[in-house]
Order: C-alpha cells, then structure tokens, then sequence
C-alpha cells in the first residue's frame, strides 16, 4: 500500500551508512588553523567538531584493523571508544578523554548556544591531567597564564593535540598504520 512504500522510504532514507568518502586520517599540525583567526563566535565548536571527527576516525580506523568491517561506521561513538579499549587500541586515559570530549561535542550538537568557559575548560584540564594525559613539558599549568596566552580553544587545542598523538601512537604500535604528521 502507499503508506508502506512511505514507511520503506523513510526507513531506507535514515539507515546509518559509512561516510560516502573514505576520510583522511592524515593529520597535520595545522588541523584546526583558522579556526579563531577572526575571533568569530563559533570557533570552539568548530575546533569541538573537527577533533571529534579525527579522533573518531582514529578509532574506526583501529576497529578495522581488527578485523571489524564496514558496519563499525553505524555504531555509537562511546562504543567504538568501549570496543577499541578492550582490544588495547586506547588505554583507561585515552578512552575516559574520548568519553569526556564527546560528551562535550554532545553538548555543543545537542544545545545550541551551549557554552564553556574559561574556568570550566581549565577544570577538565587539570581532570585530563589527573587521569593521566600528557601534555609534554611545555604546558604551564598556571590559571592566569593560560586564561591570557590560550583561552577556552587553546586548552581544547592542546587536549586534541596531545589525545590525538596519544590515539596515533598506540594504534601504530598495534600496527593500524595511522599516519601522524
């Protein structure tokens, strides 16, 4: 009848699919340039978005060296993150990061005019630090320096670079074969 064709229709229209292009996971120092060159609101859910997509990337990418097909494209994000945890492609700190920045980018997706300040990111901070995420040596971990020389985006910036660095390198010495440049 008509009004199950309409129900096939929209069933076939909305079945999750993989990306149509395969995506790169080819990362570049410059992943997030101009993304608050122009001060424009809006950068940080940009910076949220784009950091997502590669960490994301990162994890199907592990999933299917290990052997999981296409379909790991349909699942959620926090089961890739629980899967790729349990066959040692992230460790505890990396996956409890990736668990905390989707919830973030959840909320920027989910609510818009969502905001984060300046004391929240810094709190998240030092909790990814807490748990364990390395953010090298060059970080200073002081309140004011930070709120005046990297703000809200730079904290998210640094946190991104360094997961990112910490998702590549794990997946390598697994041997997914992830280039990070």
């Amino acid at each position: 009848s008509g009004e199950s064709l309409c129900l096939y229709e929209i069933h076939r229209n909305f079945t999750m699919r993989k990306a149509m292009i395969e995506p790169s996971i080819f990362i570049h120092h410059n992943i997030f340039k101009g993304l608050g060159d122009d001060g424009a609101d809006g950068s940080l859910i940009h910076l949220l978005l784009k950091g997502h997509l590669v960490v994301e990337a990162i994890l199907v990418k592990n999933l299917q060296h290990a052997g999981y097909s296409e379909k790991v494209w349909a699942w959620s994000f926090p089961k890739k993150a629980k899967l790729c945890l349990e066959k040692g492609y992230v460790c505890n700190v990396t996956y409890q990061v990736c668990i905390d920045i989707n919830n973030i980018r959840n909320d920027f997706c989910h609510s818009l005019g969502h905001k984060i300040t300046f004391s929240e990111a810094y709190e998240m901070l030092e909790h990814w630090m807490e748990l364990g995420l390395d953010y090298g040596d060059d970080l200073q971990l002081d309140y004011e320096y930070l709120e005046e020389n990297l703000d809200t985006e730079g904290i998210f910036y640094e946190t991104f670079t360094y997961l990112i660095s910490d998702l590549g390198a794990l997946a390598n010495e697994k041997g997914t074969g992830i280039d990070l440049y």
